[in-house]
């Protein structure tokens, strides 16, 4: 019993030392860089392959001149099979560890878009635009975030936004045209018809009738309707 702990001692100390070996002096030359990189494509069936080739030589030199043990084909074929278990092991813990990175990577960029996400959301809140008319006179001077919609009336454009706790409808001579090129610079304002320009952020459904399409809006029992031409955009602002 004692030389058969002994001789499987000596087994664990080869692994042991080749693995060792190829993670920490042979891989700073073989695979130059992070480790954990190696896990995909050749360079990990690489490393597999080099260590079971090394564990599957080291056993058979330990059991010919050590435990005085025949080769034989059979034995062999059982010696490749241990020595191709450690280096597999290791491939998986490293790809775990490698997940792991990739999931803290994500976490913090994540976190940083939600950051950049918040300020342009404060940014805006608070940021007003001056809807100019055509005589350039009587401009109305609104906040970006307080505009549900804007309509064509005749040769006015009827803006409808909220103002304190209550929600108030201006008009301004202009076209809709002129109108959406002053706010072509934000893009949570899209053209749901060609009499409609929509806040996006007040989208509250998109309700198809017979094969006509309309939006109602959060804050207002207004309908808008809503253009084949505009639909695909709408429908993919709406889901997200």
């Amino acid at each position: 019993m004692n030389n058969k702990l002994l001789f499987t001692a000596g087994i664990g100390v080869i692994v042991f030392l080749i693995m060792v070996l190829f993670r920490n002096v042979f891989s700073v030359f073989i695979f130059p860089g992070d480790r954990f990189n190696y896990d995909s494509g050749w360079t990990a069936f690489l490393n597999i392959l080099l260590i079971m080739i090394t564990n599957s030589v080291a056993f058979a030199f330990y059991l010919r001149y050590v435990g005085f043990i025949p080769i034989t084909f059979h034995l062999m074929s059982k010696v490749v099979f241990i020595s191709l278990v450690p280096p597999v092991i290791l491939h998986l813990y490293d790809r775990y560890i490698s997940l792991l990175h990739q999931i803290k990577k994500l976490s913090v960029k994540n976190e940083d878009l939600i950051h950049q996400m918040e300020q342009y959301q404060e940014d805006f809140a608070s940021q007003t635009i001056t809807l100019v008319t055509e005589s350039k006179t009587e401009n109305l001077e609104v906040g970006l975030a307080d505009i549900i919609f804007l309509r064509s009336a005749d040769n006015y454009v009827e803006i409808v936004h909220i103002e304190g706790d209550r929600l108030k409808k201006d008009l301004i001579r202009n076209t809709l045209k002129n109108i959406e090129i002053q706010l072509q610079s934000f893009n949570q304002f899209e053209r749901c018809h060609r009499t409609c320009i929509v806040n996006v952020n007040y989208i509250n459904k998109l309700i198809k009738s017979d094969y006509n399409y309309s939006i109602s809006l959060k804050f207002t029992d207004e309908i808008l309707p809503v253009s084949r031409q505009y639909l695909l955009r709408i429908k993919a602002l709406h889901s997200n």
